[in-house]
């Protein structure tokens, strides 16, 4: 057997061992069984089936799994069952429609619905309706119903994080650190982590300004002075003409700026060129203004004599 007949089998060996467990685990899928179970409250079941739906593109039926699911899970706690059927009901505009129950429970007292609905808000994007929820129980200081989560503060602040709101996430991890830092550990490193990226960006903005380079200044300037200098020719005016004449002293100015300038390497070839042409274009203002001046002094009328002293006379 050649070695293109050896590769061959090896890649269909490969392929056969890698599609083996899917197509097993395909084939251990029991829709009946499925149903049987999520009828009877299994929640695993029941989410199955929705997903099994969703995948075959029947979203109403989907849904309606997904909504068995969150309805029937035994925990009363969190509402992490109830995720598939906020994110699917949402993407279907049947949120409000379907958070009723959850929302009514919430508006009833039950803080520990309100808690986890916030929370699985902020899952689906949802922030002004999860900030509805969690910023009042965030200023009370509601803690988390499990030990090992965090609170109201906590959660709401890395939702304004997620949704780049800094400001008011920076908010709420100072508000929870500063009134329990032993319990609000992790808002405080988040506080402190917020505050060293705010720094270090404050510093890199001051450097980028402080590291504002003679070179663009002096391009600008020089730019820009022909279109001055226009304006000025046509104003026909002594002063005008007189600013003219200082063109080419500041222009070389710019120049020497320029040439003295740091360069990050090569400038294109388009910038020297409005260089060399701008200066150019001032330097002929500038002789034009200086033959004016000429002219005017030349047809000014000359000074009136002194009238006669005294002394004169004499």
């Amino acid at each position: 057997m050649r070695w293109s007949g050896w590769m061959c089998l090896g890649v269909y060996l490969v392929l056969g061992l890698w599609t083996e467990p899917a197509q097993a685990q395909r084939q251990e899928f029991d829709p009946d069984k499925a149903r049987q179970e999520c009828s009877n409250g299994v929640t695993i079941y029941c989410l199955a089936l929705g997903m099994e739906a969703e995948r075959a593109g029947d979203r109403d039926l989907a849904l309606e799994y997904y909504r068995i699911a969150c309805t029937s899970h035994p925990t009363p706690g969190h509402l992490r069952a109830c995720t598939p059927l906020l994110h699917l009901s949402r993407q279907m505009e049947r949120l409000q429609e379907e958070v009723r129950p959850l929302e009514k429970r919430c508006q009833d007292g039950n803080k520990q619905t309100c808690f986890y609905l916030g929370k699985e808000y902020l899952k689906i994007g949802e922030l002004n309706r999860g900030s509805d929820l969690l910023l009042p129980l965030c200023r009370e200081g509601y803690p988390s119903p499990d030990p090992n989560d965090y609170g109201a503060c906590y959660h709401m602040a890395r939702g304004y994080e997620r949704s780049q709101h800094y400001g008011r996430a920076q908010e709420l991890f100072e508000l929870d650190c500063n009134r329990n830092p032993g319990k609000a550990r992790a808002s405080c490193e988040a506080l402190l982590r917020m505050v060293y990226v705010r720094k270090e960006s404050e510093k890199v903005a001051w450097s980028q300004v402080q590291e504002f380079r003679w070179l663009e200044i002096a391009l600008g300037v020089l730019a820009v002075m022909p279109l001055v200098g226009t304006w000025l020719w046509y104003r026909q005016k002594p002063w005008a003409w007189q600013c003219l004449r200082a063109g080419p002293v500041i222009a070389g100015i710019c120049l020497v700026l320029w040439e003295l300038s740091p360069k990050e390497g090569d400038l294109p070839p388009a910038d020297r060129i409005v260089g060399v042409l701008s200066f150019l274009a001032v330097v002929g203002l500038a002789a034009m203004a200086h033959q004016k001046l000429q002219e005017h002094q030349d047809i000014s009328p000359p000074n009136p004599p002194e009238p006669p002293t005294p002394d004169s006379k004499v």
